[in-house]
């Protein structure tokens, strides 16, 4: 196994180990999951950075309890699984960005964690109305219920864009070269 594709798949397990620590890490009520995510597309790129996602998900789902609430495949049923699925969709946008355009990092993490709202706050929607029944739920109840966590984001991103800038260059030294 060459040493570059060993790099790669030992970051990306590292990165899937911490969005399950963020799991657990709080400020507030909301983990630290999602700056987890942003960090692994800025740092590992499109497609390492949402494998590590993709590798925490899976771990999850097959019933290790990493997740807020424990694990296992009923999660796919849990009104907060399209937050997630939503991670995996903020580390592919945020590497696509950082990989693929000049854009500013602010930008690409900002980005990044707005996309995790584009599968979280429509499935929180459909399965809490259609899968549980809840009574009287709309659109705008449960924009209100993902809305309160935009300010601590904001907060996390004051802290994954200066830090994913400074690690850029320490991770990705040699990520990409061609090992041919």
């Amino acid at each position: 196994m060459k040493k570059s594709l060993l790099r790669k798949m030992l970051l990306t397990a590292l990165f899937a180990a911490f969005t399950a620590a963020g799991a657990i890490l709080h400020i507030g009520d909301a983990s630290l999951q999602s700056m987890f995510s942003v960090a692994s597309g800025i740092l590992l790129g499109p497609v390492w950075g949402p494998m590590s996602q993709l590798l925490y998900v899976g771990m999850g789902l097959m019933g290790v309890p990493i997740f807020l609430e424990g694990g296992g495949p009923m999660y796919a049923v849990h009104p907060t699984f399209g937050f997630l699925i939503g991670m995996i969709l903020a580390s592919f946008v945020s590497g696509i960005l950082a990989e693929k355009t000049e854009w500013n990092i602010w930008l690409v993490a900002a980005l990044g964690f707005l996309s995790v709202y584009v599968t979280g706050f429509p499935f929180l929607y459909f399965i809490s109305k259609y899968y549980y029944k809840t009574e009287g739920m709309s659109l705008f109840i449960a924009f209100k219920m993902a809305i309160v966590y935009i300010p601590m984001d904001f907060g996390k991103l004051c802290v994954t864009a200066p830090l994913s800038k400074k690690l850029l260059p320490v991770i990705r030294k040699d990520l990409y070269i061609n090992t041919l």
